[in-house]
């Protein structure tokens, strides 16, 4: 206090007090003026008279900061009483608190199972079976990828059961009420059952690692769960107060078993997934196309080029506004004035805009930074026995001038690009019919987008895609089925409709409405599957098509190459449908469409026994 505010300093406002408080580095979280005033108040309860008048005046000194230094050792000394308690009242002793939270537990555990009393089981053994469901509800608990993960992302799972103790009275075979228990020397015992009803957690995540190795068995867990009692007690049911205050005390009293399995955790859902067959030689799944390749160094180099040289012309265009060279720009009959000005177009002298970039180094600078890596990168590529930066004064100096040229090879031709092209656009610009709008050069613009901009070329695309479908709807009405298939190529031939997986499903479910023409709807399905990532794989309608077309066997599947047998046909259908619903675990239609595909094959089955059965007794009676 004195080095804050003098040796003889008395008190300090509040003023006084939020600048020492910002000083310190302190804010209250109460806030400085509650505080202060909390303080002042404190100190005038005890106070003397001629003291108080100093407080109520605005000011606070040593005594009331003492009394803040006395409150946090309260503070502190309360959290101490407070860990006592606890230990106190949650085990026997402060040596069995110290054992039981910082010593080995098993050798304890142990010694107590082998000395202090405890309940056993009749049978020390309990053997049951266990069907899919609970298999199912245990995979959910250990977030086992072998099960039908239902749980939405982030939600919380914990990944093991709880048990629950219920002390039963004599006679009883299940835990009753004590309130409705008739008899009066049971009923402080049902009393104290009730109060004894606990809880404990197991941990069951262990129980997802393997079995003993080489036995052929399934994994072990033994568990120790720690009994806590049931937090929601009925009402008087200790209202005397001689029961115990806390019936399990913290990590006493627990339940010791072996959770063990017969055999290893398989995958559930959905088990034994056969692979897809081959059709015509061919994965019945295919694998997606072939992504473009990455640009090479020098397409890279080119590409940095020219918009390095986009840059410049924006910095010319900065230098003609500097220097006012600036003029209106006619752009229709008449002498129609744009809105925007031209710049540069006349009136630059000769070298103007290099002297003016000489005069701003900063642009030349930034520019040559976003160059230099992508011309280091080709020259790394290009010229892999290129000599290390800096003159060495030999022969090798000499294919510096080799790098030279290649390098500046690249840059004019990457300029004569830029050239190039905004000359073709100038050009259309200039003698293209502007009375139709876009209409006007459709299939030129529609050939090279050059000539249209990015905006007009996608709606252009839009329409054409709108028009061949409509198209391909009236030919399909009028019968016109070659016309319909030579609509959907040119479909197929727009940007991006190679790839588009919804117009391939079209393709496919034409194929089947005129005609049944299996073979080409499965092409076509195939094509539209590929195309989707493999991890998403197809969807419910593609996925449900193609087991609709294997499941077909009055129709053939293959265009080319032997024919798939029924059972293999149905070990596709079967197999995709599994994997769809292994991905998509909340759906239940892609469990009906499986169900449907196993009564189809067992209707099938039935239908082929029932047929040989009669040809052998056709057979037998014709050769007694």
């Amino acid at each position: 206090f004195g080095r804050l505010f003098g040796e003889g300093a008395v008190g300090m406002s509040f003023g006084d007090f939020e600048a020492a408080c910002a000083r310190l580095d302190f804010d209250p979280p109460l806030g400085s003026r509650l505080l202060f005033s909390l303080l002042a108040a404190f100190t005038s309860v005890s106070a003397e008279l001629e003291e108080a008048s100093a407080i109520v005046s605005g000011s606070i000194g040593q005594a009331e900061l003492a009394t803040l230094a006395r409150y946090t050792a309260m503070v502190r000394r309360s959290k101490i009483a407070a860990c006592g308690a606890f230990v106190s009242s949650a085990f026997p002793s402060f040596k069995d608190a110290f054992k039981t939270l910082f010593d080995d537990s098993g050798e304890s555990q142990t010694e107590a199972e082998a000395a202090l009393p405890r309940i056993e089981w009749p049978e020390s053994t309990a053997v049951g079976y266990r069907g899919r469901a609970w298999l199912q509800r245990l995979l959910n608990s250990l977030q086992d990828d072998r099960g039908r993960l239902c749980s939405e992302p982030g939600e919380a799972v914990n990944k093991g059961s709880w048990l629950y103790f219920f002390p039963c009275l004599a006679g009883q075979s299940a835990a009753s009420d004590f309130k409705e228990v008739s008899d009066a020397n049971q009923a402080n015992l049902a009393r104290s059952a009730r109060w004894h009803h606990a809880q404990a957690f197991v941990d069951l995540r262990r129980l997802s690692a393997p079995g003993p190795s080489g036995q052929g068995r399934g994994p072990e867990l033994e568990f120790r769960a720690f009994f806590m009692q049931v937090p929601n007690q009925p009402s008087g049911v200790n209202e005397t107060g001689d029961l115990a205050a806390v019936p399990y005390c913290a990590c006493t009293t627990y339940v010791k078993g072996v959770i063990s399995l017969d055999r290893p955790l398989e995958r559930l859902c959905p088990r034994n997934i056969r692979p897809l067959p081959d059709v015509g030689g061919r994965s019945l799944v295919p694998p997606p196309p072939e992504k473009k390749p990455p640009p090479t160094v020098v397409e890279e180099l080119e590409y940095e080029a020219r918009r390095i040289v986009g840059r410049l012309a924006g910095e010319f265009a900065r230098m003609a506004h500097e220097k006012g060279l600036e003029e209106p720009q006619i752009v229709g009959p008449g002498g129609l004035v744009g809105e925007h000005l031209l710049l540069g177009h006349k009136g630059v002298p000769q070298r103007a805009f290099y002297e003016w970039l000489k005069e701003n180094p900063d642009v030349l600078q930034g520019l040559s930074a976003e160059l230099r890596p992508a011309i280091a990168r080709m020259v790394r590529s290009e010229v892999p026995d290129a000599p290390s930066s800096g003159l060495c004064g030999n022969e090798s100096d000499a294919r510096y001038s080799g790098i030279r040229d290649l390098v500046l090879t690249h840059l004019f031709r990457a300029l004569n690009h830029d050239v190039g092209l905004y000359k073709r656009r100038r050009d259309t610009s200039l003698w293209r019919s502007t009375s139709n709008g876009v209409a006007e050069g459709a299939e030129d613009a529609g050939e090279d987008p050059s000539f249209v901009k990015p905006a007009q070329l996608l709606a252009q695309q839009k329409a054409r895609d709108k028009e061949l479908r409509r198209l391909a709807f009236e030919y399909e009405v009028l019968g016109e089925y070659h016309h319909v298939v030579r609509l959907f190529g040119d479909l197929l031939q727009l940007p991006g409709g190679a790839e588009d997986s919804k117009t391939w499903l079209s393709y496919a479910r034409f194929w089947m409405r005129c005609g049944q023409k299996q073979p080409e709807a499965l092409d076509a399905l195939r094509h539209a599957v590929s195309f989707r990532p493999e991890e998403e794989g197809p969807s419910i309608q593609e996925a449900a098509f193609m087991a609709c077309i294997m499941e077909n066997h009055a129709l053939p599947c293959a265009i080319e190459g032997p024919e798939l047998a029924p059972s293999a046909r149905f070990e596709a259908a079967r197999s995709v449908l599994e994997n769809y619903a292994d991905k998509h675990p909340g759906e239940r239609l892609p469990l009906y469409f499986l169900f449907a595909v196993h009564a189809l094959e067992s209707y099938g089955v039935q239908a082929e026994a029932r047929l040989s059965a009669e040809a052998s007794a056709d057979a037998t009676q014709r050769h007694p």
